[in-house]
């Protein structure tokens, strides 16, 4: 539709001035939303964020620390686990099968399960990880030896991008 001069001066809106404000306030809002969602992720990596430092777990008659080769877990950086094994009075557990499974809670997708290698020294086995997108990463390391009954360790770990 072409609109000349004349029809342009005689021209009114169905709309009131305050109801043509609220619309572009909504839309305006809603942009900022759609920006903040779009760039959170990013602005994140600029908040200083405290080291993660696992805590032990006793489980099933086993004490289970884990410790990583980082204190910032990044997204696409590996992962080096180490988990120490002992029973309740702090003796080693050694010849046990540690095995381990990787998933990211909150997202639909298939978790990566595997089996801890035997590392120096006694009661220490080792896993290699690895972050695929930024969130919050749950590990489990379930220990299975004939001594003991099994018993699985949760570990929550933050990786960011």
């Amino acid at each position: 539709m072409v609109v000349d001069g004349e029809q342009a001066k005689n021209y009114q809106s169905k709309y009131s001035p305050r109801q043509r404000r609220q619309a572009l306030l909504v839309l305006g809002g809603i942009v900022v939303v759609l920006l903040a969602v779009y760039f959170g992720d990013t602005l994140s990596g600029l908040i200083p964020r405290a080291p993660y430092q696992p805590q032990p777990v006793v489980t099933g008659g086993y004490h289970v620390q884990m410790a990583l080769n980082t204190t910032h877990p990044q997204v696409d950086q590996p992962l080096h686990a180490r988990f120490t094994v002992t029973n309740v009075r702090g003796q080693p557990i050694t010849g046990a099968r540690v095995t381990y499974q990787w998933a990211m809670p909150t997202m639909i997708m298939d978790p990566i399960n595997g089996q801890a290698d035997d590392d120096a020294p006694a009661g220490t086995y080792a896993a290699d990880l690895m972050g695929t997108m930024s969130g919050s990463w749950q590990l489990l390391v379930t220990v299975h030896s004939s001594d003991l009954p099994d018993g699985t360790a949760t570990f929550d770990v933050p990786v960011s991008a």
